[in-house]
């Protein structure tokens, strides 16, 4: 692949910590606590946690951020999937450009929530946790599946494909690591009717950074190492290693 990624060129940056809960939590069942944890999120971390959604079938808490010239983006900052609670965290929203999202960093308040977590909601282990980069590297007018395309040896896979998705797995000092690269691309108009159409081209970059362990919770300790691994990889580590082609 030609493309040069370069840190300057991400054009977004949203993360997603998902945690694991066993048994795992319902609705129904553990609806109270799940507005009290909520509601103490909207207390304690006013920057990341606005709006509490509750109904039946759902509970999420939502965020308007706002991001100069008078555009706003409102996002789910915590919602209950299937497999336990996920905290929502833009870094870098793209809005016609660029956006860098001022916020309190919550990596650091994290284990605190956790533990908050862990005390409303008895009984249960967090055995595992993700941390979910997504990233979109602007390549600008430059067709970013045709650059993708450029990274398969085979001329024969090459020839009229209409989309291509790598998926790369690695273990780097104890974590599990993948990384999935897809092209993307946001039409233009130019403004009035008769004005044509352009686009604006670039790669989906998801770094998925985990730890687990059968059978028992894991450690503040281990969260908060996995936490420090995910800054230090990404972005810096991160662009280098997709610099670098792989090597």
């Amino acid at each position: 692949m030609t493309y040069d990624f370069d840190i300057s060129k991400i054009s977004q940056h949203v993360i997603k910590y998902c945690l694991d809960v066993r048994p795992g939590v319902h609705l129904e069942q553990d609806r109270v606590a799940l507005q009290n944890f909520a509601n103490w999120l909207i207390e304690r971390y006013p920057a990341l946690f606005e709006t509490l959604l509750s109904g039946p079938n759902q509970c999420q808490v939502n965020k308007t951020f706002v991001l100069g010239d008078g555009k706003q983006a409102q996002m789910s900052t915590f919602v209950l999937a299937p497999r336990g609670p996920v905290f929502t965290v833009p870094k870098r929203l793209f809005l016609g450009r660029p956006r860098e999202i001022q916020t309190d960093s919550f990596e650091a308040e994290l284990v605190e929530s956790l533990e908050k977590f862990t005390a409303l909601f008895g009984g249960r282990v967090m055995p595992r946790i993700a941390i979910a980069h997504e990233l979109i590297f602007d390549t600008s007018e430059d067709n970013s599946l045709d650059l993708m395309v450029e990274a398969l040896a085979n001329q024969a896979w090459r020839e009229d494909l209409r989309n291509v998705q790598i998926v790369l797995e690695k273990v780097i000092s104890g974590k599990h690591v993948v990384l999935t690269l897809r092209p993307t691309f946001q039409s233009q108009s130019g403004g009035k009717v008769s004005a044509p159409t352009s686009a604006k081209y670039g790669i989906i970059v998801n770094a998925e950074i985990s730890v687990s362990q059968a059978g028992t919770s894991l450690t503040g300790e281990q969260i908060e190492d996995v936490l420090g691994f995910s800054s230090f990889y990404v972005p810096q580590e991160l662009v280098a290693y997709l610099s670098s082609g792989g090597a």
